[in-house]
């Protein structure tokens, strides 16, 4: 009968698994006893020699076991044997943090990939300060990169703490000139890095001295103060090296600030002000401030000069501005095609290749590495290209062309997709509403068009919780200036493009095209058109959390003039915590 189950055939695997219990547990046609301690059990070769590469190599070989029908297995306890067999014979496997090590080492040392692979996810998963020392070594002996890298990973994060632990004195050379290397290792100051070394030499002087210059060779002294070097040097015997540790460019020869030696602040920049023509009424510069949540103050970046109504992201300590306006020969402005590079280092901007294209009211992502500049409108007409910027390789390459263009777009990047939000568009003389949005993969090169059932436009994306966050309402015409419709909105956005109106609480003010961004896990709004006129934006500063009720209004406003207040670039954007020396001699 159509529909029922009770009459459809059982699996091929199925019947296999069911099978194999069953001889299993019965203990029939068995031709092999693997013992542990004493404890005998009976079970099969083909199955042993079909999952496990040791046990293969065993019985294909010469060697007396082969022959033999017993196997002795020697440090392995009948639990965690016995959880080994259950596993080949069923599929399954009971985890926990007393039994996960002893399983992977037996999964390791019969190489038994699949069971391998489950534990370690348990374990990466479950990693603690507790264990953390042990899974690296364990990581380590047994050549597991991935759990390696989880491992090392963990004690750089904790590190300063983790680093006064005994079992920090255990760790192997290799491993700690490894984690002592790397600029992910989050420590306030380089001095932790110098005494942890210290201390890790002086627990077993005899075997380590040898290896001090070498780890101290990875120490960032001239990240250090004057008297934190005059700290080192009064405390113990180390070398400190005397040369130029910081170039003519600006760039770190020995190695930059450590991940914990950042904080992250909310750049600002501006578009410039406008005519009734949405055209910028001159350019002069740029203004760019960086804003500080923790303390809730503002500074100044320096501007970028006869440049107007571009747009930024940021990589890391590095601010990147595209496209634009710029001075012009004839009328004073013209659209541009210049991209700019600025280092909280060298406190300095450079220019890097140019665009194919000028582009202006376009979109600018990074993702990987890459910067991408989608669409725009420039010479008063809209633009479908798109190009990247690969700042390894220095160079930009074109991209799969848009289906359509978009004006008033909100953008963000989620799992190495940029997601477009906005308005379908056909010129300044007329447009036609599109309710959905446009999602580029850069991995495939391709654009997809999505369709959500409801208009999100003039709003700020924020990525955030694995989905996008959007801030904003629309207006009834733009080109026109009339005033808002009705409809305030925050939703939530997730990856597979369904949308959650009750996940974000309504915004406090009607306000529309606002910057927004993600300052460790809370959103920050900055801005925007105002309520009654665009022309009279808002100077407002809300935050909100996950779990919290309401938005909150910071105390500090915009520091920007009247009409700079809305429409212009948010990014977060990482620079030391204190000042470091450009160039230093030691």
């Amino acid at each position: 009968m159509e529909g029922n189950t009770e009459d459809e055939p059982q699996s091929l695997q199925s019947c296999m698994y069911q099978g194999l219990k069953h001889l299993y547990q019965a203990r029939q046609l068995c031709d092999v006893t693997l013992v542990a301690e004493g404890k005998h059990f009976p079970c099969h070769r083909m199955l042993l020699a079909s999952v496990s590469l040791y046990f293969r190599s065993m019985f294909t070989s010469n060697f007396r076991e082969s022959r033999d029908g017993e196997i002795v297995l020697q440090s392995m306890a009948p639990s965690t044997l016995e959880s080994v067999l259950n596993y080949l014979y069923t599929g399954e496997i009971s985890l926990s943090s007393e039994t996960a090590e002893d399983l992977f080492v037996a999964a390791s040392w019969l190489q038994i990939h699949p069971l391998e692979e489950t534990v370690s996810r348990f374990l990466q998963e479950n990693i603690s300060t507790e264990n953390c020392f042990r899974l690296c070594a364990l990581a380590d002996i047994h050549n597991h990169q991935a759990l390696l890298f989880v491992a090392t990973h963990y004690i750089m994060q904790e590190f300063e703490r983790l680093s006064e632990e005994e079992d920090f004195l255990h760790l192997d050379a290799n491993i700690l000139s490894r984690i002592i290397s790397s600029d992910n290792l989050t420590v306030a100051s380089e001095l932790v890095v110098c005494q942890a070394v210290q201390r890790w030499v002086k627990f077993q002087p005899a075997q380590r001295l040898p290896q001090q210059d070498k780890l101290m060779g990875h120490v960032r002294f001239h990240l250090m103060s004057d008297a934190e070097l005059a700290e080192v040097a009064h405390c113990a015997d180390v070398e400190i090296p005397k040369r130029q540790l910081k170039g003519e460019d600006g760039q770190w020869v020995n190695g930059g600030p450590r991940q914990g030696m950042y904080e992250e602040c909310i750049v600002c920049m501006t578009t410039g002000t406008w005519d009734d023509d949405c055209v910028p009424r001159s350019v002069c510069s740029t203004n760019i401030i960086c804003f500080d949540p923790k303390t809730e103050t503002f500074d100044s970046l320096p501007p970028l000069k006869y440049v107007s109504s571009s747009h930024c992201t940021a990589v890391e300590h590095k601010l990147y501005v595209s496209g634009g306006y710029t001075s012009g020969p004839l009328n004073g402005l013209s659209c541009s095609d210049t991209l700019y590079e600025y280092s909280v280092f060298t406190g300095k901007w450079t220019q890097l290749p140019s665009m194919s294209k000028c582009r202006s009211g376009h979109t600018f992502l990074a993702c990987n590495q890459k910067l991408y500049a989608v669409g725009g409108h420039p010479s008063m007409s809209l633009d479908v290209s798109g190009e990247c910027f690969d700042l390894v390789q220095n160079s930009w390459s074109l991209i799969a062309d848009m289906p359509f263009h978009l004006v008033r777009v909100a953008s963000a990047v989620l799992k190495a997709k940029l997601y477009l939000i906005g308005e379908q568009g056909y010129g300044y003389s007329g447009r036609v509403s599109s309710q959905g949005f446009l999602i580029y993969d850069t991995n495939l090169n391709r654009w997809t068009e999505r369709v959500v059932g409801t208009e999100l436009w003039s709003m700020t994306a924020i990525t955030m919780d694995n989905g996008i966050y959007l801030v904003g309402m629309q207006t009834k015409d733009f080109w026109s200036r009339e005033a808002f419709c009705d409809e305030n909105k925050c939703v939530f956005l997730t990856e597979d493009c369904n949308v959650c109106l009750n996940r974000i609480p309504k915004f406090p003010i009607d306000v529309a095209n606002p910057g927004g961004v993600q300052w460790q896990g809370r959103i920050y709004v900055l801005g925007g058109e105002g309520e009654d006129d665009i022309f009279n934006p808002c100077n407002s500063i809300y935050h909100w959390a996950p779990g919290e009720s309401n938005w909150t209004l910071c105390p500090r406003t915009l520091p920007f003039d009247n009409e700079e207040r809305y429409a212009f670039g948010n990014v977060t954007l990482k620079r030391p915590k204190k000042i470091l020396p450009l160039k230093r001699r030691i």
